[in-house]
This record gives C-alpha cells, sequence and structure tokens, in this order.
C-alpha cells in the first residue's frame, strides 16, 4: 500500500512538474503570469524570426543565448518557433496585446508550438527576452506552456556613478549586462566634470580625463542596451574639495565667487562661480557642448546641490541680490542652453527645498534662502530628490509634483532607509513622479566589484545592494 502511495505521488509531482502548475521563479517578478498546460522543447535547430524592428534589440541578448545553449540561435527569416516583434509590425503577431499596452511592456507566450514575445519597444523586446532566458533550460529542453504580461512601475529606473578607469571599463561592460541590464535599468548618469578631454577650453581637464572615445564607446554600449546615458557636469557649486580647488577656478580665479579666499580652502565645504559673471556661463556651455556631441544624449545633469557660497557680500555683482535670484538666474541661463541644443536638464533639487520646512537639515534642504527659486524655474527641469537617512515622512516627493516638477527618488548605501524612501515615493505619485536614481558617490571600480563579486569594504556592499533595491522596486513596485 505504502508503496502504491509513493508511486501515485512521484506520478503526480512529474506531471506538476511537466504542466508547470507553478509559476517559474522569474526576476523582477512579472505581474501577470497564466499558467497553461502543456510544454514546448528548445532544440539545436531552433532559429528565430524577428521583426525588422525587433532585429537591433535582438543582438545584444545573443551573447546571453550563447552562453545558455551553447551557441547563439539563428536569426532567419523561415524560422517558425520563436517569433519575436513589436505589437504593430509584425503581422504573426497581432492578436498578442497586454491588457495595458504602456512603454517598455511585453507579452511573452509559449505554447506547444513556438515561443512568440511581442513588445511595446525596443526595451520590451529586450525584458521579454531576458524572462525568457531565465525560463531557458541550460543547452535547451522542456520549457512551461505559459503567458506573461509584464511593464515597469516606474519610467525611470536609473543609477548614477563615475566614469570607470580604463583598465575598469571592461569589468564595467559586465556590470551593465550582468547587473544593470537584468534589472531593467534604463538610465545611467555619468558625473564626468572635468575628466574629459576638452578642446574648447583644454586648460581645464583634468589629470585623469579620458579619451573622447572612451565616452562615446560607453554611450553607445549603454544605448544598445536601452539604457539612456546622461553626462553630469557640476555647475555653481563644488568647484573645490577639501584642499584641493577644481581646473575651472584654478585656471580662471577670475570665475570666482570668493576668491579672496585662501586657496587651500580653509573653513569652507566648496567653493562657487560667481553666477553673475559675464563670462562664465559661454565658457561653461562650451564644455556642456562637448559633452553633448560625445554623449549625444537626450538629457544633462548640471548637479548645482549644497551650494552654500552664494552672493558675498564681497562679490561685486551678487552682493546684493536676493539668493533665490541668484539660484534661479544660473538655473535658467543653462536651461535655455540646453534647451537650444534639445537636451532635457535634471539638477539636484535641494536648494529649490526649505529646510525649515521639511525633516531635512541644510545638506538635504536650503537654510541660506535658495529655496523660493522654485517658482522662479522652467516646470520641465527634472529634479533628482536625495534624501540618505531614514524618515517617517519625504514631503518633498509630493512637494516638487504639486509644483509641477518630474521628480527621481535618489536613496544611496543604506538599504534600509532606501526602501522606506521608495515605498514612500510610491505611495505618494500624484501624475509627475518619474522613478529612482541609485546613486554611488564613489569610484564606479570598486561598485562593479561589488555587485559582480560581493567583495568590498561596507559601503561599497551597501550601495550594490541599494542599486539593486532600485532596479527591483521601479520595475515591480515591491
Amino acid at each position: 500500500m505504502r508503496w502504491a502511495v509513493c508511486v501515485l505521488f512521484l506520478c503526480c509531482f512529474a506531471a506538476r512538474i511537466l504542466n508547470a502548475a507553478d509559476p517559474p521563479s522569474v526576476t523582477p517578478k512579472p505581474k501577470k503570469i497564466e499558467m497553461r498546460t502543456g510544454s514546448w522543447t528548445w532544440t539545436p535547430e531552433t532559429t528565430i524570426l524577428a521583426s525588422e524592428k525587433a532585429k537591433p534589440w535582438l543582438d545584444p541578448m545573443l551573447a546571453g543565448f550563447a552562453s545558455r545553449l551553447g551557441r547563439a540561435p539563428e536569426v532567419n527569416d523561415g524560422a517558425k518557433a520563436v517569433r519575436i516583434g513589436l505589437y504593430d509590425d509584425a503581422p504573426y503577431l497581432k492578436d498578442l496585446r497586454p491588457s495595458e499596452p504602456r512603454a517598455e511592456s511585453y507579452v511573452l507566450e509559449i505554447d506547444p508550438s513556438g515561443v512568440r514575445l511581442a513588445a511595446a519597444d525596443g526595451n520590451g523586446i529586450l525584458y521579454g527576452l531576458g524572462t525568457l532566458l531565465q525560463l531557458l533550460p541550460e543547452k535547451g529542453g522542456a520549457m512551461p506552456c505559459l503567458r506573461i504580461e509584464d511593464a515597469p512601475a516606474v519610467s525611470w529606473r536609473g543609477i548614477h556613478t563615475f566614469p570607470p578607469s580604463t583598465q575598469g571599463v571592461d569589468a564595467f561592460k559586465r556590470f551593465v549586462d550582468r547587473v544593470l541590464v537584468p534589472l531593467r535599468f534604463n538610465v545611467l548618469v555619468m558625473e564626468v566634470n572635468y575628466d574629459f578631454p576638452y578642446t574648447t577650453h583644454p586648460e581645464v581637464r583634468s589629470g585623469g580625463a579620458r579619451p573622447r572615445e572612451f565616452y562615446v564607446d560607453l554611450a553607445d554600449f549603454l544605448k544598445a542596451r536601452g539604457i539612456r546615458p546622461i553626462p553630469q557636469f557640476n555647475c555653481l557649486g563644488h568647484q573645490s574639495w577639501a584642499k584641493n580647488t577644481l581646473p575651472l577656478l584654478v585656471k580662471h580665479p577670475e570665475f570666482d565667487e570668493t576668491p579672496w579666499l585662501a586657496k587651500d580652502n580653509p573653513g569652507i565645504y566648496c567653493r562657487s562661480w560667481c553666477p553673475r559673471h559675464p563670462e562664465v556661463n559661454p565658457f561653461v556651455c562650451d564644455l556642456l557642448g562637448e559633452l553633448i556631441d560625445a554623449f549625444k544624449p537626450e538629457a544633462l545633469h548640471v548637479g548645482m546641490d549644497e551650494v552654500f557660497i552664494l552672493g558675498d557680500e564681497k562679490c561685486p555683482r551678487c552682493a546684493k541680490v536676493p539668493k533665490d535670484e541668484l539660484f534661479a538666474g544660473a538655473v535658467s541661463d543653462l536651461e535655455k542652453y540646453l534647451t537650444s541644443k534639445k537636451v532635457g536638464m535634471l539638477l539636484w533639487s535641494d536648494r529649490l527645498l526649505d529646510a525649515s520646512k521639511t525633516p531635512y537639515g541644510k545638506w538635504e534642504a536650503s537654510q541660506n534662502a535658495t529655496a523660493p527659486a522654485i517658482d522662479r524655474i522652467s516646470k520641465q527641469i527634472i529634479c533628482c530628490d536625495w534624501h540618505y537617512g531614514k524618515h517617517s515622512a519625504y514631503p518633498s516627493i509630493p512637494y516638487f509634483q504639486d509644483k509641477g516638477f518630474g521628480v527621481l527618488a535618489c536613496g544611496w548605501k543604506e538599504p534600509d532607509a532606501a526602501r522606506t524612501f521608495y515605498r514612500y515615493a510610491l505611495a505618494n505619485q500624484k501624475g509627475k513622479f518619474l522613478g529612482f536614481l541609485a546613486t554611488t558617490w564613489m569610484g564606479a571600480d570598486p561598485i562593479v566589484r561589488a555587485a559582480l563579486e560581493n567583495q568590498g569594504n561596507k559601503d561599497a556592499l551597501g550601495v550594490a545592494a541599494c542599486v539593486r533595491l532600485a532596479g527591483e522596486m521601479g520595475w515591480t513596485g515591491e
């Protein structure tokens, strides 16, 4: 009797596996999984049919298929087993639609006749193929019949980094392919500052400037994987760090808001340039133009956080001007230039918050009267709202939306604090919440090592964990 019961149990268990009664494990977790009866087998002869608009997005994933199967499958017009395309460009997928056909969404269907994948756009193709790769057994084999509908919870899923070293660029690309692409990041802000071989004003190149081709290659690499590269150049503030003044004010001390301060910067956080010096904006816009030419970005990040030196009483141009007017003028001058280049603008938005009306201190919000600038600047600017500590509420998230700005929630290295912040942001969407930007604030190389090898100090490992958190919550909303 026991033997008969065991046989019955094993038969039922085998049938359960074959019919895939339980949803398979897929990361990030899809919005909808409908399990169906039966299976389909991926064989060495399986080939892929991709529509013309889908083919460019298949190329970055072929290496993943090759790793999984031992060789990349052929892509040809005669394929019947695996069919891929956008919702509106492939007649063989015309009946494959999600209930909500949003940007970056996809539908993946496996039935006894094969695989069909339809998506809203190129990123949807990438994400659907990523899910298919997770379902695909090593060397091919049986796959459960199912239908998956999936779409992101938020439209921006980003990371802020510094450029990798020239020696670390290959590892950085592996980090992109093994971490950022599977987690479905679609934005990478790369803080370049003076580490670029500027030709309009070569005197401000840093000693660590990478070649222009280094950045062009990285930008193209990211775009091929559905990740929008956004260069960052710190404007107005952060023109020094500790005892070191950065190249702009070293080579052009006439731009300094406080040139009388000692060169080793005693008692100050960071120097600023004078926002009303008549030559500073044309000079800086030359530099921004070179970054735009290299990255071909949709937007540029202008920094502008933690500006403590502004409107100094000794400055002949700024002393009698209200600080919010000075700050808004600097923002608007840059935004006008970027708009002329058809490039959007991001900035760290701490100076637009009044520290006396928020739970934040002088770093995350302003105590030097710049906050009213929020009513003087373009609503097209995206506010990067950074908070790294744990609070019971983050009122800046609804505040920026109420003011008409798109806003990104930016966490850092403490997973519990970042999770609390992101949950609050998701719960307080008011039509202008865009998503998450995971900040790193250390060299790219240690972040890559922490993410790929789980090696490094506590900060690096914490940052790597928060990067994964931003990707997962940005897609699933959980």
